[in-house]
């Protein structure tokens, strides 16, 4: 099975890894602030440093990383 999402494929990959692992979309948060889960709570670390590392670059180079 060929899954096409890439939080489809994360799901999959999770799975195998730990069998709890229910998916990264909540039903109450769309953005899933509150992890459910290690897993979603490592990825929600990951994706806050990938954010600040990005809003960082944009204010180097003079732009307001808000528009």
């Amino acid at each position: 099975m060929v899954a096409e999402s890439y939080h489809e494929n994360l799901t999959v990959i999770f799975n195998e890894l730990y069998p709890n692992f229910t998916g990264r979309k909540n039903k109450t948060n769309s953005r899933n602030y509150n992890a459910s889960d290690e897993i979603n709570a490592l990825l929600n670390y990951g994706y806050a440093i990938l954010e600040s590392e990005i809003i960082k670059i944009i204010n180097e180079i003079g732009l307001d990383y808000s528009i």
